[in-house]
């Protein structure tokens, strides 16, 4: 986790709500708490699983009177665990990002994680190594920026081999097939090679001395 931008956060478990017979626990609720901002826009949200088998995430934002809201659920029973009662995704690690979220959580000022597992299998569950890193805007547009400069660049070579066609150059399929026919030729060649080693200045197994004294 070497990302300089992430959030430092401290995870406090708030409340745990206890369901069924034998008094297991079915819900979780963690605050994550951060100390080096007041409020920021959040990005994406990595942890890994600890046998916990849906995550919802709510946030409070903060508005241009430093006024916080209430609670909003920007993530809703996002699935962890295929199966809670097997072991499939109960240890591994997740990254949410805005296009999991139900808005664009801008001007964070609190989250709070509420996590489920309705199997009874398991006696403890949480998410351990949590980390908020903030929304970077300036590194999606360098991406944009890199994406349309392709784009382009591909429209205009197909462009130019378009024009090439029409003024009268080579077919693509001409010139794709004069390089099937290199190939093989070079493949031919591979195959015709002699393994018997040729020496520079052996005559008939023995050495010419003509040869030696020009060397």
């Amino acid at each position: 986790m070497g990302d300089s931008r992430k959030i430092t956060v401290t995870v406090k478990k708030t409340t745990d709500l206890k369901i069924g017979a034998k008094d297991k626990c079915g819900v979780s609720v963690y605050d994550v708490l951060f100390s080096n901002v007041h409020c920021f826009d959040l990005g994406e949200v990595t942890f890994k699983n600890n046998y916990t088998a849906f995550l919802s995430m709510k946030v409070k934002l903060r508005d241009g009177n430093n006024k916080d809201s209430s609670w909003q659920t920007c993530i809703r029973n996002y699935q962890l665990m295929p199966n809670p009662h097997c072991e499939t995704g109960s240890q591994d690690y997740f990254t949410i990002t805005r296009k999991h979220m139900l808005f664009e959580p801008d001007r964070v000022s609190a989250v709070r994680l509420v996590l489920q597992q309705p199997s009874p299998v398991w006696n403890q569950f949480t998410v351990d190594d949590v980390c908020l890193i903030p929304h970077n805007i300036k590194e999606e547009a360098s991406v944009s920026s890199v994406t349309t400069w392709l784009l382009e660049h591909q429209e205009t070579t197909e462009s130019k081999l378009t024009r090439a066609n029409r003024q009268g150059g080579p077919p693509v399929d001409e010139i794709t097939a004069g390089l099937q026919h290199l190939w093989a030729l070079t493949e031919r060649m591979k195959g015709e090679q002699t393994n018997t080693s040729l020496g520079r200045y052996d005559v008939d197994g023995s050495y010419e001395i003509n040869l030696l004294s020009y060397t």
